[in-house]
């Protein structure tokens, strides 16, 4: 009789063992959920605004307004454009009279005056076509560095969010626990079929290989459902329910840097939709700023420059976004800083994450001191 209650308190024991872990399970694939739902949609928000702002940098401002019937902004440069010879034939017929009454001042030769008139004539006639040229080789520029960075099977948004995804270690296989390895990476394999490649993976370790160089990235596991597979652990004792989440994910981590990459990418975005009204802006006064550059060619080159440093910024802006995913995963799978107490580890990541989002936010700005030799 003794030995029945003992069976049976036993058998009891298991049963509310096996409900506290259902309902554990449940509770923690809502949570899961939520959390990598939450993960998706920040990470897809970045991909969209990397879209975005390849497609503005691939917009020519010059051909779209001359498609609007009755551009004001067509209207306001053609006046300027007329201007600028009215200004250049006044200015002209100023610096060589002030030449001929002053001829003791170190001005310059009257051949040299004549010389730089017309050269400032012909740049007023060129304007458009600098301006369309520059323009054209932004979009170029920034057209391949975007497809050197982004590919169809693995985005700018899949590469940073897969930086925090892991393997469960205790889904490892540990002594006497060959079977349950196998069964575990059979599993994970068939949830993955059609998503990755995962023939490389023969025990649980390999797919943290997989992960770390992009093969398997966390939009293969959440899209395939293998986020929520429970791996079958090989570890004794009574109070084991002998699974646990095969999938890992630093939920905090993924949510906070996620949202200042979110804001970085964003502000980019701003500062890109400004670089093309400075470009109209520039394009328009700039027929006048040549017209008033007789005998100063530090003016002239001050335009270019200014029209060099929008146009690099195209490029350099996706370089910028580009670079910086790498260096998300760089430092998330660094042995040096992950050798580190976690603590400090902690503080150290955040650290160069944050250095990133900054260097996102304000790198543009550096282009527009862009100095280049004078022409």
């Amino acid at each position: 009789v003794g030995s029945e209650m003992c069976i049976r308190d036993r058998g009891n024991m298991f049963q509310i063992l096996s409900i506290s872990s259902d309902i554990k399970y449940g509770v923690l694939d809502i949570l899961r959920g939520i959390g990598i739902g939450i993960v998706n949609i920040i990470f897809s928000t970045i991909d969209t605004l990397y879209n975005v702002a390849q497609k503005i940098n691939s917009l020519n401002f010059i051909k779209m307004l001359e498609n609007i019937e009755n551009s004001p902004f067509t209207k306001i440069f053609n006046a300027f454009f007329i201007l600028s010879f009215v200004v250049l034939l006044l200015f002209s017929v100023w610096k060589i009279s002030f030449r001929i009454l002053d001829a003791d001042n170190n001005e310059q030769p009257l051949f040299e005056i004549a010389k730089e008139i017309i050269k400032c004539g012909f740049l007023i006639f060129s304007i458009y076509l600098i301006f369309n040229t520059s323009i054209s080789l932004g979009i170029n520029l920034s057209n391949s560095i975007y497809n050197n960075f982004n590919t169809e099977q693995s985005t700018i948004g899949d590469k940073m969010k897969s930086a925090y995804l892991s393997i469960n270690e205790s889904c490892y296989m540990v002594k006497d626990g060959e079977n349950v390895d196998k069964e575990n990476v059979k599993d994970i394999k068939e949830y993955l079929d059609g998503y990755a490649d995962t023939s490389k993976a023969n025990t649980m370790e390999d797919f943290e290989k997989l992960i770390r160089n992009d093969t398997i990235t966390a939009s293969d596991v959440s899209d395939s459902g293998a986020f929520s597979y429970r791996c079958t652990i090989y570890k004794k004792g009574l109070w084991n329910d002998g699974q646990d989440y095969a999938f890992s994910y630093n939920f905090l981590f993924g949510i906070v840097i996620g949202i200042i990459f979110l804001f970085s990418v964003g502000f980019a975005v701003l500062m890109l939709g400004r670089r093309q009204l400075e470009l109209a802006f520039l394009m328009t006064i700039s027929p006048l700023v040549i017209a008033t550059s007789v005998g100063r060619k530090e003016q002239r080159s001050a335009l270019y420059q200014q029209l060099a440093s929008l146009v690099l910024q195209a490029g350099a802006m996706m370089l910028l976004i580009g670079l910086t995913s790498i260096m998300f995963n760089a430092i998330q799978n660094s042995v040096e800083i992950n050798s580190l107490d976690y603590f400090t580890k902690t503080v150290a990541q955040s650290i160069l994450y944050l250095g990133c989002a900054m260097m996102l936010m304000t790198g543009s700005v550096s282009y527009t001191h862009l100095t280049l030799p004078t022409i």
